[in-house]
């Protein structure tokens, strides 16, 4: 990425939407405080199954997830997104 989008992004008039999933709550915190001292509106899921409903609900930007989650997996979460984004679409 050119350093003149990077700009841009961090300095976008509004704030751009991250959904943090992560089932460490020191983790969680610590992505929270970077992101909102970058600017980042974030939102925290603590597990899969919240995630997916939190995307859908909150349509973020950007999720970060955890790749080692207990209840619904990124695999999981992917296929399920994307099936709801492609429902929207018909």
């Amino acid at each position: 990425m050119e350093n003149s989008n990077k700009i841009q992004l961090l300095n976008s008039p509004t704030p751009k939407k991250v959904l943090i999933v992560e089932d460490n709550s020191i983790s969680a915190f610590l992505l929270e405080r970077i992101l909102g001292n970058l600017n980042f509106e974030t939102k925290i899921a603590e597990n899969g199954k919240d995630g997916y409903e939190l995307t859908l609900e909150y349509q973020p930007d950007l999720v970060l997830m955890d790749l080692n989650m207990h209840i619904l997996n990124v695999q999981s979460m992917e296929f399920f997104i994307l099936r709801s984004y492609r429902d929207w679409e018909t």
